[in-house]
């Protein structure tokens, strides 16, 4: 079959390697694409850790990321209020809302490719939090938890 030939062809190399985002072993742009999905906003210095993207990714290297809003934010908050600590190994210390995630990847010469608002609070959920005054900001499509992004690294002038 044609997935099963796919899967013969190309077998990449795969190494492990444990450490910190922060400061990263890998040599300047060694990277022709970055994975950072559910992770930036558990790290104590999100700056830190884009700027060592910044440092390993070629010129042009994609970076595909997933951050949570400020409405995930508060729905995290809203159920642990209400159901106890629901969440306590998915503790965020950082959420975003498109226009500053934006902002904090141009700062280390990434520019926006995509994104998407996903992940959105069910109607009668997003009610109890209006009713409560807890809501932050809505789309067209309600009230999204997570943002989807791919930004690119610029190229070097």
């Amino acid at each position: 079959s044609i997935k099963e030939g796919l899967l013969e062809e190309r077998r990449p190399q795969l190494s492990f390697v444990q450490g910190s985002l922060d400061r990263l072993t890998f040599p300047d742009q060694s990277f022709d694409a970055i994975v950072c999905l559910d992770v930036l906003e558990h790290t104590y210095d999100p700056a830190a850790v884009l700027n060592q993207f910044a440092r390993v990714a070629k010129p042009g290297a994609d970076l595909f990321i997933t951050v949570p809003t400020s409405n995930g934010e508060l729905y995290q908050r809203f159920e642990e209020d209400t159901r106890g600590a629901t969440f306590p190994a998915m503790l965020h210390l950082h959420h975003w809302e498109p226009h500053n995630l934006i902002q904090f990847f141009r700062r280390y010469s990434f520019e926006l490719e995509k994104i998407e608002l996903f992940d959105h609070l069910a109607p009668e959920t997003a009610d109890r939090l209006l009713a409560a005054g807890m809501l932050s900001t809505a789309d067209e499509s309600g009230f999204p938890l997570q943002i989807f992004a791919v930004f690119r690294r610029e190229l070097e002038s």
